[in-house]
């Protein structure tokens, strides 16, 4: 029988499992789900599959002694740290510009309103990125959850948009901008992970 992991007191048992650390600690079962992989692999390699049941329990525990290898249950895991805040030109690209200046946001409006001592609201000066002319940004939204994606209009701030005061830059669709942006925010996203 395979090794146990004893949690402490405050780790749920549920959330654990058995320690794999060779083939000898599968079940049969577990054995058997590398049965697929096997068959691919014979067919691309031009390898008959007939045989008797202990051929294929000798793939299987052939394939499964590759993968244990190199395997280690023994080494301390060591938590790979916080990771790397996003930025915008990591997880956003330019698609287009303002075509006039974009006017305060309802929150920009309500902030004003509460520092206001006589109760006249002025806004006059257009936030900074907000500008005619300046870039509009699009970055995709991965809401995990729901298995979607979302794409958001933004200012050089990070700050969401009202896309009726911006156009895309001429050659840009809404489309080639969701698909640019999806794909230079995978390139990053995987780049902040894996480093």
């Amino acid at each position: 029988m395979a090794p146990v992991i004893i949690p402490a007191s405050a780790q749920p048992r549920s959330n654990l499992s058995v320690i794999l650390s060779s083939v000898g600690d599968m079940t049969d079962l577990q054995k058997s789900l590398a049965d697929d992989i096997i068959n691919l692999v014979a067919k691309a390699n031009g390898i008959p599959l007939t045989g008797t049941q202990a051929s294929l329990y000798a793939k299987r525990d052939a394939l499964w002694a590759l993968v244990f290898k190199h395997w280690t249950t023994n080494d301390n895991f060591q938590h790979p740290g916080k990771l790397a805040e996003r930025k915008l030109v990591e997880s956003a690209i330019i698609v287009g510009k303002f075509k006039v200046d974009h006017p305060p946001s309802d929150e920009a409006v309500k902030k004003a309103a509460k520092a206001s001592t006589d109760g006249n609201v002025v806004l006059s000066k257009t936030a900074q990125g907000r500008k005619a002319g300046d870039p509009v940004w699009m970055r995709p939204n991965i809401k995990i959850n729901e298995f979607s994606v979302a794409f958001q209009h933004l200012d050089g701030r990070s700050r969401t948009i009202n896309t009726e005061y911006a156009e895309y830059y001429p050659g840009v669709t809404p489309e080639s901008a969701r698909q640019d942006s999806m794909v230079h925010w995978d390139r990053n996203e995987v780049y902040r992970v894996c480093t």
